[in-house]
């Protein structure tokens, strides 16, 4: 008796599909279809951020609160590109701390064999 072993390779679905079609061309397949899933993806995922820009100035204005909804659009995008920009810093200095970590245990061994 076999095994069909299933083999998976995490990566963003849009290059999935890419790659999916890519192996297709190479088996001389053409789709008839054509998608660009980086359009859709990024459609989608601004259609997700103005619904939540939206429920939040509405929660806001539920509570009273006299707020400017372009004012506030424009404090939460710079809300998201400080976030973002933080975690992509504070990975960085992760994956720096984990070299040097490393390098240092390295160095360690390496003294220890002499």
């Amino acid at each position: 008796m076999t095994e069909d072993k299933k083999f998976e390779i995490n990566m963003p679905k849009s290059l999935a599909f890419k790659a999916k079609f890519d192996v297709d061309k190479m088996n001389g397949y053409v789709s008839p279809i054509s998608l660009d899933y980086e359009t859709i993806v990024d459609t989608f995922a601004k259609a997700v951020s103005d619904d939540f820009d939206n429920a939040v100035f509405m929660a806001i204005s539920k509570a009273d609160i006299k707020v400017d909804k372009d004012e506030l659009i424009r404090a939460l995008n710079y809300d998201r590109d400080s976030y973002s920009t933080g975690y992509d810093n504070g990975f960085r200095n992760g994956i720096r701390a984990v070299i040097e970590t490393l390098t240092e245990a390295l160095d360690d061994e390496d003294e220890d064999d002499d």
